[in-house]
């Protein structure tokens, strides 16, 4: 996978982006996060994952990583390649979809 040579198709959109799961929230509580910008998807009758729109510190104008040479890149960042990809969102734009 080639991620670098890809940034103009997806403009990182990865890393734009913070997603989290939720059981059991009431509606009030998804209605809440909707309200706040979130994307709120359902993953199966108790568990919803919230998809909130916020982008990476470690962006440059560029949308480069500008940790990704110097090895302070999170390891959840490091580990995501087209091997490992269970668990990850796959934005618009990924070489992965």
């Amino acid at each position: 996978m080639d991620c670098m040579s890809n940034l103009h198709i997806c403009k990182a959109s990865c890393c734009k982006l913070l997603v989290f799961g939720i059981k059991n929230p009431t509606s009030d509580r998804l209605r809440y996060y909707e309200l706040h910008g979130c994307k709120v998807e359902r993953m199966n009758r108790a568990e919803y994952r919230i998809l909130v729109p916020v982008r990476c510190g470690a962006l440059d104008d560029n949308n480069m990583c500008t940790f990704h040479e110097s090895g302070n890149k999170p390891n959840i960042c490091k580990v995501f390649d087209e091997n490992h990809k269970d668990g990850f969102i796959i934005t618009e734009g990924c070489i992965l979809k």
